[in-house]
């Protein structure tokens, strides 16, 4: 039995398992199994109590006339040359708004980077075959048409700034481009469900989803798909690290007051009750949303890439701008190609504990998420004589996957460890004393500083953590961080920090491997390039125009509503060609061969069941004794059925792969134990094949009767 997920309807499934079998689960080939298939609902609020008479008194209800059974026999194509298996995915190209359900979007290399250097071809986002905004899958590989489709979404749209998505009444559309004849006419986009196509061989599932940060009793994964880094090299150095939720071990090697300074997410937010974007994936990266910025218990300090000051206001209920919501599916790619490297601002990242309570100073007084004074930086780490300030560049770039955008990204450098306090970065011969204010993404890969424990003030000091080099992922169109600039120039208010703050959708405390640290300027800083791909559930809606700031509480979107086109091709499946017939009975068998008494497809002791298989559907079959003598013949004349009904999930029905042999005579009388030979000629392959069978028949046991 499978309890059901209550997440809309799903009318094709792959059966791999005999659940009821002992020892090897594995299905049996040209072995009958029955299924049924039942709908019910269950609502078990409250036991019930037959005193108070409160509580449920039928938790289990079952739908009426709608039990089916079905009877399947697993078996191999051998007849026919199959070029899909069921599925399989098809290749999506997304044609204009957004959205991704609840699937996980994944593009190529070469997608990623033609949109960084901005020559996607009319934004079509071509994803991995299995990997788009809709999952269309093979479920029939035997009936599986080659052709080009496309799916329209159509509906009513609420602009109003707190909705800004498309209302309940949205549908989708498929059309065959090639004929014109729409397979799926508006069918409803409430809920998921998985239509069939049948007379295609493919199904398509699509619904909307839930955003993060909606909570609900079916799902607690509040959203979150995953998170996963894909390293170019997979064999070469894994250099990427970083500051973790929780304690990071410090608990354990230093003590409990450790463990409180190093847990960089917000444990308690209620937008993320379970906290699973804590550890979502590999862990690198969560919403900026979720970040740390409350003291814990014992109002020490804490590391966080959030802003103390400003990271309420952002919050806030009623004027807040950040919303888990607003997650975006986001590839972060670090390169050592100078030519994709992203213009960015420098932020100051140290928090007022080290400003106020420990008494040091940043370059210039800057605040934590203020930009930096310091001139700007050319990709040689060196100021770039631009007379510009705050300016320097990641040694990668960010992409949207559901919109084609390239996204603004930027890091930032706790400049108060210089002077006598870099003696806390426990550097040793070789190091550069400047890494943390020299306007370069170079994290190193220590988490804990050097010095002595002085009280709160040198706790914070001791929060080194690579030189806190946090990035920080926006939703907003990449302008270079022009806006940025301005808006977080030093001095601006924490209400002022509001917009261009609430563009933040991800973040990160990085570190590098100790074992792989990063290169130098000169050579690129990445040793082995990484994608970091995050994953959320997002509904599918009209694209939103995210390239002004101050315009990013309005509804301002592009007028198409989604669209996708896919296409099956070379998956569709071809009969056997002439000079393939040769040797095309070399699948036929007889099991169990050799036959002591029992096979696996008996259901009593009163049968005997022999099964010659992997059949053409036209054959004839004799049985002879070893002396040559007549036993049995089986004219086999198999012949696909249509399916009846309006849309049933195959066209025709399969012709029986096998047949069943009781190891009785013509007569029906038993046959004798011993060697048998099986000659099969099957007249439209123009070929014959003979096998030999050997069988100790069972004694006749009368007392089972």
């Amino acid at each position: 039995m499978v309890q059901g997920g209550d997440k809309g309807l799903q009318t094709t499934v792959s059966i791999v398992e005999d659940q009821f079998a002992k020892g090897d689960r594995r299905l049996v080939n040209h072995k009958q199994y029955h299924f049924m298939v039942i709908a019910y609902a269950y609502n078990n609020y409250e036991a019930f109590n037959p005193e108070t008479v409160l509580g449920q008194r039928t938790p289990y209800l079952e739908g009426r006339r709608n039990v089916a059974t079905y009877s399947l026999t697993p078996r191999p194509i051998v007849y026919e040359n199959l070029f899909a298996g069921y599925g399989d995915g098809v290749k999506i190209i997304r044609l204009s708004g957004q959205g991704a359900g609840e699937n996980f979007l994944d593009v190529s290399k070469e997608t990623r980077e033609a949109i960084a250097k901005g020559t996607l071809t009319d934004n079509r986002i071509p994803y991995l075959d299995g990997a788009g905004p809709v999952n269309v899958k093979i479920y029939n590989p035997l009936e599986v048409q080659d052709g080009k489709y496309r799916l329209d979404v159509k509906g009513s749209f609420d602009a109003n700034s707190k909705v800004c998505a498309l209302k309940a009444d949205a549908v989708y559309t498929i059309t065959d481009v090639g004929s014109g004849e729409v397979l799926a006419k508006e069918t409803s986009l409430r809920q998921l469900n998985e239509q069939i196509m049948y007379k295609r061989g493919f199904s398509v599932t699509m619904g909307q989803a839930d955003e993060p940060g909606v909570q609900n009793d079916k799902d607690q994964s509040n959203g979150a798909l995953g998170q996963v880094l894909d390293y170019t090299d997979k064999s070469g150095s894994v250099w990427l690290n970083a500051v973790f939720d929780g304690d990071n071990g410090l608990t354990t090697v230093l003590g409990p007051t450790f463990g409180a300074l190093f847990d960089p997410v917000s444990n308690s937010n209620p937008l993320d009750p379970e906290n699973v974007y804590g550890s979502l994936g590999t862990g690198h990266f969560f919403p900026f949303a979720l970040a740390n910025y409350v003291p814990g218990d014992q109002g020490y300090a804490f590391l966080s890439p959030a802003s103390r000051e400003a990271h309420p206001v952002l919050l806030d209920a009623q004027s807040g701008t950040l919303k888990l919501a607003d997650l975006n599916n986001v590839d972060v790619v670090f390169t050592s190609n100078k030519d994709l490297w992203s213009r960015c601002i420098v932020v100051e990242t140290a928090s007022s504990n080290y400003t106020g309570e420990a008494g040091r100073t940043t370059i210039d007084g800057a605040k934590t998420l203020e930009v930096r004074s310091t001139p700007s930086v050319g990709k040689d780490g060196k100021p770039d004589n631009s007379g510009t300030a705050g300016l320097g560049w990641f040694p990668g770039y960010a992409i949207d996957v559901e919109t084609g955008e390239r996204l603004n990204i930027f890091f930032g450098e706790n400049s108060v460890y210089r002077g006598e306090d870099v003696s806390f970065l426990g550097l040793v011969g070789g190091d550069k004393e400047d890494y943390c204010y020299d306007m370069i993404f170079n994290p190193s890969s220590r988490l804990v500083g050097t010095g002595n424990l002085n009280g709160t003030a040198e706790l914070s000091m001791l929060q080194v953590a690579g030189g806190q080099h946090f990035i920080y992922v926006t939703r907003q169109k990449y302008d270079e961080c022009a806006q940025l600039a301005t808006r977080l120039k030093k001095g601006t208010s924490a209400f002022a920090k509001r917009d261009p703050l609430g563009a933040i959708t991800w973040t990160c405390v990085p570190l590098s491997a100790g074992s792989f640290p990063m290169t130098s300027v000169e050579n690129g800083l990445i040793p082995n390039d990484v994608t970091v791909k995050l994953r959320v559930n997002n509904s599918y809606n009209k694209e939103r125009k995210l390239a002004d700031i101050s315009r990013f509480k309005n509804c301002d979107t592009e007028d198409a509503l989604p669209a996708y086109e896919f296409e099956i091709s070379g998956k569709q499946s071809q009969d056997l060609v002439a000079e393939e017939y040769t040797g095309a009975l070399a699948n036929i068998n007889v099991v169990p061969n050799p036959y002591y008494a029992y096979s696996a497809y008996e259901t009593s002791q009163f049968t005997n069941v022999i099964k010659i298989t992997n059949l053409p559907e036209r054959a004839v079959v004799t049985i002879y004794s070893l002396d040559g003598k007549f036993v049995k013949r089986f004219n086999r004349d198999e012949r696909q059925s249509t399916n009846p009904g309006n849309n049933p999930a195959n066209k025709n029905a399969q012709a029986l792969p096998d047949l069943n042999w009781d190891m009785k005579n013509f007569a029906g009388i038993p046959v004798a134990s011993g060697v048998y030979l099986i000659h099969v000629q099957a007249p439209d392959y123009g070929e014959e094949r003979t096998i030999k069978w050997f069988g100790i028949n069972r004694k006749f046991d009368p007392t089972g009767l």
